[in-house]
């Protein structure tokens, strides 16, 4: 086979060509410092870095929703360490405007403050965060959660909904929590029952001064959720009069008159005749001489006065005791008498031992005055306020207007407390969603390493091997070059 000097030519020049393309894509790989530039140059290798990378890409689009939340969340958990503080001072208003010593000018200027307070308390249930987007209007965070009627009254334009955000591959967290939670669904009462003062159902008002302090569960297994009615029963004279079993004679008594009212610290006296004519009074163990009886006449314990007629054997006793307001509770849900009636002492606790509840009443019932116990449904914050307000603004001076200002009074207070246990539990849950965003944040930021070690060892170029293959290609570039231009000056001619 002949070769032509053509043919060499060509060999070279295919060799050359070939070098001069290895080592364009070695200075590339130098210059981009990725081991190769298209999926043909390593089909395996790209199609490992495609997947590494589309996993690195989710895991930063993970991180951009947590820090989403993360802002979310720390600005709602400032907004309701606002309205804690908020509402810290109402609450410290309310109990200064409980100060019988106060006139009506004074709690007038006492609900101007809460009236301010209740302005702030909306403004903060408004908050937007750096989005413009409202913390508190559920899944409709475009749009005003809360808004005011012409009358005064805050309701609530947001929906129950909300937003969950993913923030790692199998967790996603609530990015906050709907108006209702924080400020509308808040128990009344001591968050199980509540009492008031008076029934709807029939209407009665009262007209006593019974005030109605702490109440509490006392035995949450017999608590039902019935409904319940204290009535109360107050005697028409100081002092009632009894008629001794064991008499003989024909003596009969009348009521006792008596000036002072009942509740003074009265006692119970005993008439006993000693004859037929004489008697004797004994008051707590102590026994007066006897004294002479005439029919008809007038028998004085101090307090009160009464007449013994007919004839009284020896030996007759009668006796004469302060009348006892009493209360008899009575399940409205079953229509039955829970507590026959008892002596009421106000201060001491009302029990209802068949519901496991107690109420501490203070004050004097006028007869047939009520107590309606219910179990306590949601009410509003604003609400709340916004009753505050009225009873700050009432007007009067009577013992029973007194007592329905401090029931009033009380019932905010419940309430500002119920809402203020009710903030707690949201920012409990607040603070456990941050620190879940803390902690997935860690699992992503390792696996975003591991991630990013394992694309870098695939299509990564090593420096110091491309750097080498690139001064051997130069090497054998130049030394192709050299023969292709020393095989050129072969020839016959050369030798002739």
């Amino acid at each position: 086979m002949r070769i032509s000097s053509q043919f060499i030519a060509d060999q070279f020049l295919a060799s050359i060509e070939q070098t001069q393309s290895a080592l364009a894509t070695t200075e590339q790989q130098i210059t981009t410092g990725k081991a190769f530039q298209t999926a043909g140059d390593n089909p395996i290798a790209a199609s490992q870095a495609i997947t590494l990378q589309a996993t690195l890409d989710q895991l930063g689009q993970y991180a951009n929703n947590a820090n989403l939340a993360q802002s979310r969340l720390s600005f709602e958990d400032s907004t309701l360490s606002a309205v804690s503080s908020l509402l810290a001072t109402v609450r410290t208003t309310v109990v200064q405007a409980s100060n019988s010593t106060l006139s009506n000018a004074d709690r007038a200027t006492l609900a101007a403050t809460v009236s301010q307070q209740l302005d702030s308390l909306q403004q903060l249930a408004n908050t937007q965060d750096g989005s413009g987007q409202y913390l508190f209007a559920g899944s409709v965070s475009n749009a005003t959660p809360f808004i005011s009627s012409n009358t005064g009254t805050v309701s609530y334009q947001g929906d129950t909904q909300t937003r969950q955000i993913q923030i790692g591959s199998s967790r996603v967290v609530q990015d906050g929590d709907p108006g209702n939670r924080v400020f509308t669904d808040i128990k009344n009462g001591n968050g199980t029952f509540q009492v008031q003062a008076g029934s709807t159902t029939p209407p009665v008002t009262n007209t006593g001064s019974l005030v109605v302090g702490a109440t509490s569960v006392t035995n949450p297994a017999l608590y039902t959720g019935n409904g319940y009615q204290v009535s109360f029963s107050v005697p028409t004279t100081a002092f009632s009069s009894t008629i001794g079993s064991g008499n003989t004679g024909t003596g009969t008594i009348t009521a006792p008159v008596s000036p002072v009212p009942a509740g003074g610290g009265q006692q119970s006296t005993t008439i006993t005749f000693v004859t037929p004519t004489s008697y004797t009074l004994t008051t707590n163990g102590v026994t007066s001489a006897p004294q002479a009886y005439t029919a008809g006449g007038t028998i004085s314990g101090g307090l009160w006065t009464t007449q013994v007629s007919g004839t009284p054997a020896a030996g007759d006793t009668f006796t004469v005791a302060p009348a006892v307001t009493s209360y008899t509770v009575t399940d409205t849900t079953n229509s039955t008498v829970v507590v026959a009636a008892t002596p009421y002492t106000s201060g001491q606790s009302i029990a209802v031992p068949t519901a496991g509840i107690s109420l501490n009443v203070t004050g004097i019932p006028a007869n047939n005055d009520v107590l309606t116990v219910s179990p306590s449904s949601n009410q509003s914050l604003f609400t709340t306020l916004q009753n505050l307000i009225g009873a700050l603004n009432s007007q009067g001076t009577s013992a029973t207007i007194t007592a329905t200002l401090q029931n009033n009074l009380n019932s905010g207070l419940q309430a500002i407390d119920q809402a203020v246990n009710n903030l707690s539990s949201v920012r409990t849950d607040v603070g456990a969603r941050l620190n879940a965003i803390t902690a997935q944040n860690t699992v992503n930021s390792n696996a975003k390493l591991q991630l990013t070690k394992a694309l870098s060892s695939v299509q990564d170029a090593d420096y110091a091997a491309s750097i080498t293959t690139l001064s051997q290609q130069q090497t054998s570039l130049q030394a192709a070059e050299q023969s292709f231009v020393s095989l050129k000056k072969l020839s016959i001619f050369n030798f002739l």
